[in-house]
């Protein structure tokens, strides 16, 4: 089933003494070695049967829950078992990101953690065939960047819960699932704030020292290098000694000031260039507007020009033609006006009659 994913072991046998007494950088080695070993239990038709069921997670949790009977255990495991290879093959990024957003929309993560809790309490240890796919399916959440539902469930203390048991310490198998979940969950800033909190590092180490499973050591190997990573990101406070503590808060505090001011004159210079680029804006504005009101008055001057030709024009059309006076005028006229006379003189009446 997919939920012996984190159960295989790396090689066969029990640990050899180089591998857990080694230094962290010949561990790290060594477990490389190991793993380039280790025969591929993932093939591709795996890994594309698993990506093109991941729609059917909620079809087949429904299913999951019509196999709880009233006292919370899991009659039928085969959906269980579905969806732990579901999670357990999927490994493209965008698949991984819809399969955690299913899980999460079905609460997933809450009704494993139920599973487990009703099949403890009948009896069953947590190498059982039910719980041990639960834990298997709340590892694989985690592997798929599923880190806050998996919180959210209260997993992340069941895990620490389990690597510290001593009963975990007598079945290998449980101990690599607690190992796992505590590794997949490592790799987040929140989850690795609380391990950290709570100390897990000394667990881990044990691990280390005295497992016979060689995934086991590895997983811890990962664990405690994403611990210690991301530890570095936390408050630098945490790693000075307390006599030093006063010193560097005062650095820190000096270094915040220069931060504030540098802030501030940057606000200063932003509204500075807000108001002079607003007042260029504003002149420029005005001088489209004096340019406008320009062409403007130039045109109507020109169609007062043509309104006074065209006036002038027209009264120059309909005016009668002068009349010329007698003594301006010459020779000629005069002898006109003498015919016009004679023309138009009548003769006076005759006395002879």
């Amino acid at each position: 089933g997919a939920h012996q994913r984190p159960r295989a072991p790396l090689m066969g046998g029990p640990a050899s003494p180089a591998v857990r007494h080694a230094p962290a950088g010949a561990l790290m080695g060594l477990l490389s070695e190991a793993r380039d070993k280790r025969k591929p239990q993932t093939t591709a038709e795996d890994v594309a049967r698993a990506e093109s069921q991941i729609p059917a997670i909620p079809r087949i949790n429904a299913a999951v829950l019509a196999q709880i009977n009233a006292e919370g255990q899991v009659q039928d495991r085969q959906p269980l078992l579905d969806l732990s290879f579901i999670l357990a093959k999927t490994q493209d990024p965008v698949f991984a990101a819809q399969a955690v957003h299913l899980c999460e929309r079905e609460s997933v993560c809450p009704m494993m953690m139920r599973i487990i809790k009703a099949h403890r309490e009948l009896g069953e240890a947590y190498s059982g065939r039910t719980i041990s796919v639960a834990l298997s399916i709340l590892t694989n959440v985690a592997c798929l960047n599923g880190h806050l539902a998996v919180l959210e469930s209260g997993a992340l203390d069941l895990f620490v819960a389990l690597l510290r048991s001593p009963d975990t310490r007598k079945d290998a198998d449980v101990e690599l699932l607690a190992v796992s979940g505590v590794r997949n969950l490592a790799n987040h800033v929140g989850t690795a704030k609380a391990l950290r909190a709570q100390g897990v590092e000394e667990d881990l180490e044990r691990v280390l020292d005295t497992s016979t499973d060689e995934k086991a050591i590895a997983y811890a190997a990962k664990a405690l290098q994403y611990i210690a990573a991301i530890s570095l990101r936390l408050n630098p406070l945490d790693r000075v000694r307390p006599s030093k503590k006063r010193a560097k808060r005062a650095a820190l505090d000096e270094r915040e000031r220069k931060l504030r001011d540098q802030q501030a004159l940057r606000l200063r210079q932003n509204r500075a260039a807000r108001i002079i680029q607003r007042r260029w804006r504003l002149h420029a504005l005005g001088q489209r507007m004096d340019e406008v009101q320009r062409i403007q008055r130039a045109v109507r001057r020109r169609l007062a020009r043509k309104r006074a030709n065209a006036r002038a024009a027209l009264v120059g059309k309909y005016r009668p033609a002068p009349v010329q006076d007698a003594a301006t005028a010459g020779p000629g006229a005069e002898a006109a006006a003498e015919v016009q006379g004679a023309e138009g003189a009548v003769a006076p009446p005759s006395s002879q009659g």
